[in-house]
């Protein structure tokens, strides 16, 4: 039953994210779908183009850019198929550590939050990542430390942000001394990986590393982005409270212990609503087995389970519905102006010249109107 009731909800999921398959918008994962196309060109990133990021997610993108050139569904059905993998080992996690009705509620509480659904249609790579680390989480649970470990290393060469669950699990690893192969896991494919990055290019340290260190902080912004992604994401903000509840809280130290120490990390770097996306898991976790235990130990309360069921329907739904509105109404709609830029830039310019200008744009006027940038300088941060 648990099992066609994940199939329900995925299928619900799927459906309401299909519009944000084909609406054009600016952003960054334009500037990683041009940098796809300039490595079909033959050119080589850290080398040719200056790229910010470990190199999984081109790799992705380039053999859809490859087999299919510029296809918008094709490319945006990545983050969404990531979102609905991440859901699947969720749930088996959740129903193997604990049982099927928690395993449930943390699927929904994924998959129906602001954030998450906002982010399934935007291939910003951060889907990539939280899918790794979830699946690295599930294999850890069934006690295949190395091959977690590996998972681990294939989000960290997606995004450098998934190091911070890497090292509270390493720690508390350490701690038990069961921590050498889940290490080994991880360096087997972070230091490989890394290496062949820094024979191919000399520019690679620089562009992946150096540069987030020199990034300059906007002063006051992380507070405000957290407030936000606190007022949107209600629900994953404060059911892990419920834990506190619990007798059995030590179940969770691992997950709370990540959660904690990746919120700081966001308090201490410069701050973008959809690194929420990776927290996102690991407070659903909690959510979900919280939320199933209270419910367990007012099983007997027959009015406090009405109650509370009553209170999370009269809620939830409204929530949801808010969330999907925004979506239909705000986020999937197309970039205002794009199609009288694409033609303008058509009928005002030969096939040979070249374009340039913000990232935010230029990346998707090139691709609709297959000009070149100028220097491959696609990303202008």
């Amino acid at each position: 039953k648990a099992v066609w009731i994940l199939a329900l909800i995925l299928l619900v999921f799927f459906v309401v994210e299909l519009k944000g398959l084909s609406h054009f918008d600016i952003g960054d994962e334009n500037a990683y779908f041009y940098m796809g196309k300039l490595i079909v060109d033959g050119y080589l990133p850290y080398r040719d183009f200056f790229f910010a990021h470990p190199p999984l997610k081109l790799l992705v993108i380039t053999p859809i850019m490859a087999l299919f050139g510029f296809n918008l569904i094709m490319l945006k059905l990545v983050p969404l198929i990531c979102t609905i993998v991440t859901a699947v080992f969720l749930f088996m996690l959740m129903r193997h550590k604990f049982e099927s009705f928690s395993a449930v509620l943390t699927v929904v509480l994924f998959l129906f939050t602001k954030r998450v659904m906002l982010e399934a249609t935007y291939f910003l790579g951060v889907n990539l990542t939280a899918m790794f680390v979830v699946i690295g989480l599930y294999f850890l649970a069934v006690k295949k430390r190395f091959l977690s470990g590996v998972f681990y290393g294939v989000a960290a060469v997606s995004g450098l942000y998934s190091v911070v669950p890497f090292i509270v699990i390493l720690g508390f690893l350490f701690f038990k001394k069961r921590f050498w192969r889940f290490l080994l896991g991880f360096l087997a494919v972070f230091l490989l990986v890394n290496l062949l990055m820094m024979i191919v290019s000399t520019n690679y340290v620089d562009s992946v590393y150096k540069y987030h260190f020199i990034k300059p902080k906007v002063e006051g912004k992380n507070f405000k982005i957290i407030i936000d992604m606190v007022k949107e994401n209600v629900f994953l903000f404060v059911l892990p409270f419920l834990l506190l509840l619990n007798k059995n809280k030590k179940r969770l130290l691992l997950v709370v212990s990540v959660s904690l120490g990746y919120l700081l990390f966001l308090t201490q770097i410069r701050l973008f609503g959809f690194y929420f996306v990776l927290l996102f898991p690991f407070l659903a976790i909690i959510s979900g087995y919280s939320l199933a235990s209270l419910i367990k130990r007012l099983k007997k309360n027959k009015v406090m389970v009405v109650g509370l069921v009553v209170l999370l329907l009269a809620v939830f739904p409204f929530s949801l519905y808010g969330n999907i509105k925004h979506l239909y109404t705000f986020d999937f709609v197309d970039f205002q102006g794009n199609s009288k830029i694409v033609d303008y830039v058509k009928e005002n310019s030969d096939e040979n010249d070249k374009i340039f200008g913000d990232v935010l744009t230029v990346p998707l006027i090139a691709l609709e109107t297959d000009r070149d940038i100028a220097f491959n300088l696609v990303d202008t941060n």
